[in-house]
């Protein structure tokens, strides 16, 4: 259901079940979750997110993240779905084997540099993620969960599967201090926590 207040469009969601997640961390939820998300237009290409989580068998208290997103005006809006009512294939462009065309291959030595520790900045969940090297490919794991490979762009450039490209930023030693994951919602930008150097 969704109503405006003022200039913010306010929409409640719920009668979800507890199959989903939340995040890509993996936090659950039960059926009695409420969603209240409150979209702010800040600017012409800008809008302000704000999602409050309500689950009184999950939290304690309510939970309220807020996001700055990215909106392409005169554009026709996908569904951002993983299965349940999906629409979006139609409209897509590519197949999946489509990401891995431009991998690059990069030694031992340099995908070393970006292995650590890492956490999100930004909002009050602050994700952490680890970032491994199995072979000749980066490994990612977010909030403890199983770790997915990275396709390689470039050297500070790579992949996440689903369509999300991360981007590492390295210090004048070569080494990562800090990645930013590019989500449809929004840049998420993790910093080195541990202080390993390769």
């Amino acid at each position: 259901m969704g109503h405006w207040e003022g200039d913010t469009l306010v929409v409640q969601s719920a009668g979800f079940n507890d199959r989903s997640w939340l995040d890509f961390s993996g936090h659950p939820h039960t059926e009695e979750l409420r969603v209240t998300e409150r979209f702010q237009r800040r600017d012409f290409g800008h809008m302000q997110l704000q999602v409050t989580l309500e689950d009184p068998k999950t939290f304690t208290k309510p939970l309220t993240i807020t996001l700055g997103v990215n909106f392409f005006p005169d554009t026709e809006m996908l569904e951002y779905v993983c299965n349940e009512n999906e629409r979006d294939s139609a409209h897509l462009v590519g197949k999946a084997s489509d990401e891995v065309k431009s991998e690059v291959k990069l030694g031992l030595q340099v995908l070393s540099r970006y292995a650590g520790s890492y956490q999100e900045l930004g909002t009050s969940a602050k994700m952490k993620a680890i970032i491994t090297v199995a072979g000749d490919q980066l490994m990612f794991s977010l909030g403890g969960k199983g770790a997915i490979p990275l396709t390689t762009l470039s050297e500070t450039g790579f992949f996440f599967p689903g369509g999300f490209p991360v981007d590492f930023i390295k210090d004048d030693k070569g080494t990562a201090t800090q990645f930013v994951l590019h989500a449809p919602c929004g840049d998420f930008k993790f910093v080195r926590t541990d202080n390993s150097n390769p």
